[in-house]
């Protein structure tokens, strides 16, 4: 899962404003800058992956990377002629909770663009022969995970931390599942999305931009009618009551994956906070981090270690990546075990930690926004998750009011050890020496 911190820089675009307004139901988040010749744009579906069907896991993300194969007037090639034509290039993003597809060009060639798109959404139909292609391509990816155990063990921790919830299963779906999509599928699952599922549009140009609402509302044909019922409500939180251990085996290498973390509670009062974000920058975020510390720099157990605490709309998760060589596993987990259960102790030290995690957290506000799709793309993130302009805007001050007695507390509850779900990632050969108790070894082929 990939979650955004809204992170961002002010000096690019302080000429620019932010309105919302509402085209035929559909809201519009509108950054306006009279200054640039180019326009982005961003179309938000509110659903994902969580409306796939459990025999077609997968099919949300094929239905967003098939778009441009063919419609019923244009074959795949003249549409990338024609959006090549206008210098654009479309891209796309599912998560569980929504789907996007964004694209920039000239203002002047906003309407012929928006066009080719909305007759994209309308008609295409997935040539049987492109959605073949595609999903052999996707079965030879997943098949060939096992050979970066870092991505194996991102995908086996999702799927063994969420067990039960509706989001364990993986985004591009499974070997088993793949097989179950086609052309017809992907026509109903276009219906849906087409007649059923709230959009939005962010939108960053200037004011001559409105005469995009003409295109959205009659060559999209999009409005705020939709009987859309959302997936979010069906998923439930799963916790547990003392660390849940997992070996998944792969067939050789000398260093072990890593990865500890849980599904953060929606009705926590931190759930939407700063406080959060902080917690987690604090932990593993950065070089003067507690984990890169304690790990690297004192005992040269690892050579990265990184710990992120952030959501989404309806969920969140905790996680903390590292890796090391197979003979020191039990070193390293002993090691966050007890970094995580006493953090309280040496005040001084955790004072002057707690000042570097939060200039690393708003000092990066300063270097990852300075391109307006990247503003957008927070933008986009903010308003999903329930915040305003405004807050967004804020990021900074919000960070720097923080309290490090409210933050240790958000550490404590996220982090505790107690709660979290532990996956390794490495021979099993290991499971010999590994100290953990009642490990359950699990072969990787059965998380394809």
């Amino acid at each position: 899962m990939k979650f955004i911190l809204m992170l961002f820089s002010l000096c690019s675009f302080a000429h620019a404003t932010y309105e919302k307004s509402n085209w035929n139901g559909v809201d519009v988040h509108w950054i306006v800058d009279e200054q640039r010749p180019r326009f982005y744009l961003k179309i938000f579906f509110d659903d994902g992956a969580l409306s796939d069907h459990e025999t077609r896991l997968g099919e949300t993300q094929a239905l967003f990377d098939l778009y441009l194969s063919g419609t019923n007037t244009y074959s795949k090639s003249e549409l990338s002629n024609n959006l090549e034509f206008y210098g654009v290039e479309v891209e796309n993003r599912t998560t569980h909770e929504y789907s996007e597809v964004s694209f920039a060009g000239l203002v002047k060639d906003a309407i012929p663009t928006m066009k080719i798109l909305c007759h994209v959404f309308r008609h295409s139909i997935f040539p049987q022969e492109e959605v073949e292609q595609y999903l052999a391509q996707r079965k030879s990816e997943i098949n060939n995970i096992v050979i970066s155990h870092s991505a194996l063990a991102d995908r086996a921790h999702r799927q063994l931390s969420l067990v039960a919830t509706g989001l364990e299963n993986p985004v591009e779906g499974k070997i088993s599942t793949l097989g179950n999509i086609d052309s017809n599928s992907l026509r109903r699952k276009n219906d849906y999305f087409q007649k059923q599922v709230n959009k939005k549009i962010f939108l960053y140009g200037p004011r001559e931009l409105m005469v995009l609402k003409n295109v959205i509302t009659n060559d999209c044909a999009w409005t705020g009618d939709v009987a859309y019922i959302s997936r979010k409500n069906l998923t439930k939180p799963k916790f547990v009551q003392k660390p849940a251990a997992y070996l998944v085996t792969v067939p050789n290498g000398n260093q072990a994956q890593i990865r500890i973390g849980k599904m953060i509670n929606p009705k926590a009062d931190y759930f939407a906070d700063e406080s959060l974000v902080l917690a987690g920058s604090w932990l593993g975020g950065g070089f003067t981090s507690l984990l890169m510390e304690d790990l690297r720099q004192e005992k040269g157990l690892t050579y990265s270690v990184s710990a992120l605490a952030a959501t989404q709309a309806s969920y969140g998760r905790s996680i903390i990546a590292t890796s090391t060589n197979n003979e020191q596993v039990n070193d390293v987990l002993d090691s966050i075990k007890n970094l995580l259960e006493n953090i309280s102790q040496e005040p001084s030290k955790k004072e002057v930690s707690f000042k570097r995690a939060k200039t690393y957290l708003v000092g990066n506000t300063q270097m990852l926004v300075d391109a307006p799709e990247e503003l957008l793309e927070r933008l986009t993130a903010s308003i999903h998750q329930g915040r305003t302009y405004e807050e967004m805007m804020d990021f900074s001050k919000r960070v720097d009011s923080k309290q490090m007695e409210q933050v240790e507390k958000v550490l404590g509850d996220v982090f505790g050890w107690n709660e979290q779900t532990i996956v390794i990632v490495a021979p099993k050969e290991i499971s010999k020496k590994m100290k953990l108790p009642n490990v359950e070894i699990i072969d990787y082929k059965k998380l394809l």
